[in-house]
């Protein structure tokens, strides 16, 4: 009882983005996620990074309530990014598909997420407020009107740091302008494996795009491929949203018209990968993350391609994407040790995968 009522009076960052999986609304194959990001810093305190931490309360707080009032947000909840346990704050990360920001350890700093769980904002990060918004579905525009709607919203009740030459002002002058990044993930695994992925990147990519793998190198894990834009200064959003539309539509089209070819004709190669991924997957002892999302790569394009019954598109893409730590973590109830992770890795897989079987 006493448990209960701890777990009701403290909402459960874990809990509610894993009962709202964003992976629910997928129904894009190849075009996985679409991730935007938009930053500001009040005009009125110093960056975080020169930040007092009295002056860091006074912006968390600031921030907090019009963002926990926004009526663009359904029930809204903040933590204080200190209290969460190194778990959580792995979770949310990974939920989000986003990476951690360098922090000036005198910050008070928190993130707010809402019911939906495709939205984060995160106060004194690396700067004042980040937006966060992720879509799974083809309706890719809505996550970037949501953050303009909020943006709109604060901007009654602060002023951002803004100059007519540079724009919005950020702690990395190469985020000012605009300061919107918009991010595609891609799965590409037949032009990755088929070694087309260079020459199609070097043909649809201009300077103004660039593209990484979910390390941000160009090491494509899982045949993950990011397209995200290179610039926010002298750019409207209007512009970066049709430049990252565009280029994400054209290699999504040439993946395409390979998978479309496999189906007419199986590639021994791709078969046998497919396979041999069903075999390590399904009987590994333990497993690294790298190895695991590797595999899952071609259980995923098994599915699309009509290789593989048991489990759909979207099953497979929340799979993908709970076999790192926070997640994992999640599912035992408690912190992982890092010695034994690899075989809690390889006992969720074996469970989740348990009904697939191949019949090409």
């Amino acid at each position: 009882m006493h448990l209960q009522r701890q777990m009701m009076s403290k909402p459960n960052p874990f809990q509610i983005l894993k009962e709202n999986s964003i992976w629910e609304k997928s129904d894009t194959p190849i075009w996985m996620a679409s991730s935007f990001f938009l930053q500001r810093n009040l005009s009125s305190s110093p960056f975080p990074q020169k930040m007092k931490e009295s002056e860091s309360m006074h912006v968390l707080t600031s921030l907090k309530q019009p963002l926990m009032d926004s009526p663009s947000l359904t029930a809204p909840s903040f933590f204080e990014f200190k209290g969460l346990k190194t778990a959580e704050k792995e979770f949310i990360l990974e939920h989000f598909l986003a990476t951690a920001d360098s922090q000036n350890p005198e910050c008070k700093s928190g993130v707010i997420i809402d019911e939906t769980g495709t939205f984060l904002a995160m106060i004194n990060g690396e700067d004042h407020l980040i937006l966060h918004s992720i879509e799974t579905h083809s309706g890719w525009k809505e996550g970037w009107n949501k953050l303009s709607q909020i943006e709109e919203e604060l901007s009654k009740h602060f002023s951002f740091a803004y100059s007519h030459k540079f724009g919005y002002l950020t702690s990395q002058l190469s985020n000012s302008g605009t300061a919107l990044t918009v991010q595609a993930f891609l799965h590409l695994p037949c032009l990755i494996q088929l070694d087309q992925i260079d020459d199609v990147l070097m043909t649809e990519l201009d300077d103004e795009v660039q593209a990484s793998g979910l390390t941000g190198t160009d090491d494509f894990i899982g045949d993950i491929v990011i397209i995200q834009n290179r610039f926010t200064l002298g750019l409207t959003e209007d512009h970066i949203l049709e430049e990252i539309h565009k280029t994400a539509t054209q290699l999504s089209s040439s993946e395409k018209r390979l998978r479309s070819h496999l189906i007419e004709t199986p590639d021994a190669l791709i078969v046998d990968k497919v396979s041999r991924a069903i075999g390590l997957l399904k009987h590994s002892y333990q497993i690294e993350t790298k190895e695991a999302l590797n595999a899952l790569s071609f259980i995923k394009l098994g599915i699309d391609l009509k290789w593989i019954d048991g489990l759909t598109d979207q099953a497979i893409n929340r799979i993908f994407f709970e076999v790192r730590r926070g997640h994992l973590s999640l599912s035992s109830e408690e912190e992982i040790p890092k010695e034994k992770l690899a075989q809690k890795r390889a006992d969720y897989l074996q469970s989740a995968l348990k009904s697939i079987s191949i019949r090409v």
